[in-house]
């Protein structure tokens, strides 16, 4: 039993990066508009997750996080969509914000990537996942709101309700949510407010309870929960990372991380070497959440 380390390292040596080589790019017109997405799939692919990116961003860039490699593994095809003009029309009505100024309809686009997707694939299991960080965690909260029926759950990360859309949020299915959220996010304010980006105004969210609490509202929760303080992996790292669930959700669990210390990023991941001007635009990350895993983790359930 000695050399069962040894095995298990090589094993896990030989098992092969999946590299954005190994992605397929395609691309659909909707609305007379030609949209884009990389798709990695696995040769028989039980699942489907799309993975939105944030404002400012692309594909190539969100595919960087390297969720698909785990994904993969575990039965899931992976989509990676960019959206117009690199920002998602996500509900927050304020002319500061790009994805309102062009205002796309991305729902009736992931509607029909979605079905697209399912019919290459010959995808029948119905189960598809959606998450993000930020402007995408946002995008992803409106595609739980608005397209709940094709969804088996979400996760949206360093990413709150808009405030302009909570009205107008009517899933008409329970729906489980994971939501991930750094407890000194910079960009979009933990207690709510007004997201900022460089000073300047881009509109205005829920705090994260709030949006943590509509969800379990509308999944028809019991409102006690409990929160756990996670034990320390890292004691060279200050951040500490609590979780709460809302019991009595009859299976459409409303759940989320906060990352106390923690700021905008997708979290326990290294996307290559950390850039002088991040800890300061986008505060702290840590090691002792990783959003890829914990993402997984609870799409798994469902």
């Amino acid at each position: 039993m000695k050399f069962l380390p040894l095995v298990v390292t090589l094993l896990i040596c030989l098992v092969p990066r999946i590299s954005l080589a190994d992605a397929n790019e395609h691309s659909i017109i909707v609305d007379g508009r030609e949209r884009a997405y990389l798709l990695f799939a696995p040769p028989r692919p039980q699942r489907l997750m799309l993975v939105l990116h944030g404002g400012g961003g692309n594909k190539e860039r969100m595919a960087k996080t390297r969720i698909h490699e785990s994904a993969m593994r575990q039965g899931y095809a992976v989509v990676y969509p960019d959206a117009v003009s690199s920002h998602w029309n996500d509900g927050r009505k304020d002319p500061n914000v790009p994805g309102w100024k062009e205002r796309p309809d991305d729902i009736n686009f992931l509607r029909l990537l979605i079905a697209q997707i399912e019919s290459d694939l010959k995808l029948t299991s119905g189960k598809v996942y959606v998450t993000g960080p930020s402007n995408g965690g946002m995008m992803t909260f409106r595609v739980g709101c608005e397209l709940s029926d094709k969804l088996s759950a979400i996760a949206p990360v360093i990413a709150s309700m808009p405030e302009d859309f909570v009205a107008q949020c009517r899933p008409v299915k329970r729906l489980p949510v994971l939501m991930i959220n750094g407890k000194d996010d910079p960009l979009v304010p933990y207690e709510g407010g007004q997201v900022t980006v460089f000073r300047k105004k881009r509109g205005l969210v829920v705090s994260a309870e709030k949006s943590l609490m509509f969800w379990s509202k509308h999944n028809h929760c019991s409102q006690d929960r409990e929160t756990q303080q996670l034990a320390k992996k890292f004691p060279k790292d200050s951040a500490s990372v609590e979780l709460t669930r809302y019991k009595g959700c009859d299976g459409a669990d409303v759940s989320m991380y906060a990352v106390n210390g923690g700021g905008h990023r997708w979290f326990g991941n290294s996307q290559g070497p950390e850039r002088r001007w991040a800890r300061w635009f986008m505060g702290e990350t840590t090691k002792e959440l990783d959003t890829n895993d914990a993402v997984l983790k609870f799409f798994n359930q469902y």
